[in-house]
């Protein structure tokens, strides 16, 4: 739905989540689209999925992702993060007011662990799929179409040790964070959609 097809009562809302490993330096400019408005999280205190499975996938995989949300400081920390951002769309919804006949609402939200492969993979995620609960508005008064754009820096950065540890290649971690920097659909970064991403607002 282009800016043209929206009801006038009702926002265009851009949200950009990225995941991206501590170890490698947080989120820049350059690795996306600038937002004045950002919630960052740390989520390294959160339990790593078992070993064996983060030696053989990512946070992209189904059976890592219900490792690793079974936990209930997981879960919390989810509703948190979820309520949070919910209302700074709020917040910015109401600030734009009657500015422009369309305005659009941006909020850009990123999420590390320690190397960006898993936890933070596996958080977005699963915020995304809750943000499809809001895709036409607050549940309120609040009108508005919400896209999503989900971009996972360092997925690609390995390290020689299977458990989120320090990188010993730094070749690897140039090569990732120049992939980073292709543009894609308008924006900076690598988009990894899963499989069932894709949705009307999405």
């Amino acid at each position: 739905m282009s800016a043209e097809d929206i009801p006038p009562e009702t926002k265009l809302v851009h949200v950009s989540l990225y995941s991206y490993g501590h170890v490698n330096g947080p989120i820049t400019s350059q690795d996306g689209d600038a937002s004045q408005n950002t919630l960052s999280y740390n989520i390294r205190h959160l339990p790593n999925p078992p070993r064996h499975l983060r030696s053989k996938t990512n946070g992209l995989s189904r059976r890592l992702q219900k490792e690793f949300l079974q936990h209930d400081i997981v879960e919390k920390y989810l509703e948190r993060v979820l309520t949070e951002l919910v209302e700074a769309l709020i917040v910015e919804y109401d600030r734009q007011g009657s500015l422009d006949e369309n305005p659009e609402v941006l909020l850009t939200v990123t999420v590390c662990c320690e190397e960006g492969r898993h936890r933070s993979v596996a958080f977005i995620e699963e915020l995304a799929q809750r943000l499809k609960c809001f895709k036409n508005g607050d549940g309120q008064s609040r009108q508005w179409q919400l896209h999503a754009n989900i971009t996972h820096r360092d997925i690609q950065v390995r390290s020689n040790d299977d458990s989120e540890g320090p990188l010993s290649d730094m070749a690897n971690l140039k090569a990732a964070k120049k992939g980073s920097r292709q543009k894609k659909r308008g924006g900076n970064g690598r988009n990894f959609i899963s499989p069932d991403e894709e949705f009307d607002g999405f």
